[in-house]
């Protein structure tokens, strides 16, 4: 493959990768920033945050196996990092370094794929069922695997010429943390509000 090809597939590669990271950061600001935080969003709207802490666990399991999948699928390329460690085999780019990334990241996702192949991608039947827990693992073990995909990505973007791209932080205006700052914001109005509307108490 052409040099300017190469990197041009890694860049669509590495956008993917960044979804991936702002997808998981934004579930961690919503849901792991803690007591006070989790208190805001189960006042304003327990019903609508309990389904979202859901729908993007599910998110980030397809995800993670979607990147970290075959090199192709019925004869078709994927945009994974699977295919794109087999070209760096094949430009005699790769160093020892992004294959023992590689083989880290290609086991996380294969960790996650019983969970989206039985749960997300299908529903098996036995697994509703008898309710059983798929791709369980601990919270060291999925943060090792952000770890390495940044690794990854940067040990990949120098070897081919691109350079590395911290992608580990995604906030920007508009994002999740400003809507918790609001949110926390109205909570403390309202319960202002609340307190001036109390009646005084008896002398």
């Amino acid at each position: 493959m052409p040099q300017d090809a190469l990197q041009d597939e890694f860049i669509k590669l590495r956008e993917q990768a960044i979804w991936l990271r702002q997808n998981f950061n934004t579930f961690n600001h919503l849901f792991d920033s803690g007591p006070e935080t989790e208190r805001v969003l189960r006042e304003v709207a327990s019903l609508f945050f309990g389904d979202l802490n859901t729908i993007m666990q599910e998110y980030t399991v397809l995800l993670v196996c979607r990147l970290t999948g075959p090199a192709e699928s019925f004869g078709k390329a994927n945009l994974s990092t699977q295919r794109f460690t087999a070209l760096m085999r094949d430009c005699s780019c790769i160093t020892p370094e992004i294959e023992r990334l590689d083989a880290s990241l290609r086991e996380y996702g294969e960790l996650l794929k019983p969970a989206r192949d039985k749960i997300i991608a299908h529903s098996d039947l036995e697994v509703h069922v008898d309710n059983i827990a798929l791709g369980a693992h601990g919270e060291e073990v999925m943060l090792e695997f952000f770890e390495n995909l940044q690794a990854y990505f940067d040990a990949v973007g120098n070897a081919i010429g691109v350079g590395p791209l911290d992608f580990r932080y995604t906030s920007g205006a508009g994002d999740v943390i400003d809507l918790v700052r609001k949110l926390e914001r109205a909570d403390v109005l309202a319960r202002e509000q609340r307190q001036r509307h109390l009646p005084a108490s008896p002398r």
